[in-house]
């Protein structure tokens, strides 16, 4: 395995690493939001 082949994969590697980063930063609160909203909290009786 070269060096050119070796920069590819490590060039996707980081790609992806920071694409599913940022998607997770975006996606996961909202995504807390939409549940929250789909399934609110209920009262407990005390």
């Amino acid at each position: 395995m070269g060096s050119a082949s070796q920069h590819a994969v490590g060039t996707g590697v980081i790609g992806g690493m920071l694409a599913a980063t940022f998607l997770a930063i975006f996606f996961v609160p909202l995504f807390f939001v939409v549940v929250r909203r789909r399934f609110p909290l209920k009262e407990r009786a005390e």
